[in-house]
């Protein structure tokens, strides 16, 4: 059986080398585009998130709102106070965020790998921007289908979360295993340099599977918008759009074949390929249920006004000259970090 998975990972790989032979010019444009998303809207929507994030937990100040959100879910969720902050931050931050967070209260000790994995699968959700700006107003015409789609999204989040913790002790408290609540300044560097790596593993994340998009275009023609809405949520977002919002919802929850490959990327093998797909098609099929349901409370006509023209960025006024200043200023960073690790100093000394 093994031989037999070798096999095919060695035939689709091959296949994929084969295609970027013969396609140069779709691999090279779908690349391209995969940067042109990179520049314009994952890093200026992502990276200052991703930032704030670990400075909150890195700094201890995560801890000042750890007994207020922890009393409202930590019973709910079965999960300690600081992890529920986490779960908080990733509703209103992007896919591959909340990931980083988990990844890295594990690395802290404040959670064990059982409640990693249980937090990795609904802890990993798209932003309010995302589905109210660029869903709802974007291709639907409609913050408040925008604000539907978000409120259902949340909701099954939550739902998956009280599922899996029902049968769930409540946390004992954990001995740490290094001591997290660093200063200001240290807190605040480490998260850049922390923030610039996983920048760095989901950009090239999303350039590949956008290169993947582009050939299976190449190859099959209009009808691979089904296809590779599977593998990118805002393009298929875009493409499925005319299908109507239940099914709009399900991709959301679902997220795609990208966002979950750049979740096990930020988390480092805390949940298993099998499991983070399944985590994430029951968020979908809990998506399309509760969206169909909730319908009916939308008190407007609500149609996709664009099935092609919308654009990913509508809703972050950013350029790609700012993403570019936001990286050279995370490298001169992670250049400054380096160097004070290996026990040099930038200071002068009197």
């Amino acid at each position: 059986m093994k031989k037999v998975s070798l096999f095919a990972v060695f035939a689709a790989a091959a296949a994929f080398i084969t295609a970027i032979i013969l396609m140069p010019d779709a691999a090279s444009g779908g690349a391209a585009k995969g940067l042109t998303i990179c520049g314009e809207v994952i890093i200026p929507s992502l990276f200052p998130l991703t930032v704030m994030a670990g400075f909150l937990l890195l700094s201890g100040a995560a801890d000042a709102l750890s007994p207020l959100i922890g009393h409202m879910f930590g019973r709910l969720l079965r999960l300690p106070d600081k992890a529920c902050v986490c779960i908080i931050l990733s509703f209103i931050s992007g896919y591959p965020v909340g990931g980083t967070m988990v990844r890295r209260l594990y690395d802290s000790g404040d959670i064990g790998r059982d409640a990693a994995e249980r937090m990795l699968a609904y802890s990993v959700n798209a932003g309010p921007a995302m589905i109210i700006l660029v869903v709802g107003k974007g291709l639907f015409g409609s913050t408040r289908a925008g604000a539907l789609l978000y409120a259902v999204h949340i909701a099954a989040s939550l739902i998956i979360g009280a599922a899996l913790a029902l049968f769930e002790p409540m946390p004992a408290a954990r001995t740490r295993r290094q001591n997290v609540n660093i200063g200001m300044a240290d807190a605040f560097v480490t998260s850049v340099c922390d923030a610039c790596t996983a920048m760095l593993n989901i950009c090239g994340t999303v350039v590949l599977f956008s290169c993947i998009s582009a050939i299976a275009t190449e190859l099959i023609g209009s009808r691979a918008c089904y296809f590779t809405a599977a593998l990118e949520v805002t393009n298929g977002c875009i493409a499925l759009a005319p299908l109507g919002m239940p099914i709009v919802s399900a991709l959301l929850g679902f997220g795609g074949l990208s966002v979950i490959c750049q979740v096990l990327t930020v988390t480092r093998g805390l949940i298993s390929l099998p499991r983070m797909l399944i985590c994430r098609i029951c968020h979908g099929a809990l998506s399309f249920l509760l969206c169909s349901a909730a319908m009916p409370l939308l008190r407007e006509s609500v149609l996709a006004v664009s099935t092609g023209t919308a654009t990913s960025s509508y809703a972050w006024s950013f350029s790609p000259q700012a993403s570019c200043a936001m990286m050279l200023f995370g490298g001169v960073t992670l250049f400054y970090c380096t160097f004070r690790r290996k026990g040099f100093t930038l200071r002068s000394e009197i």
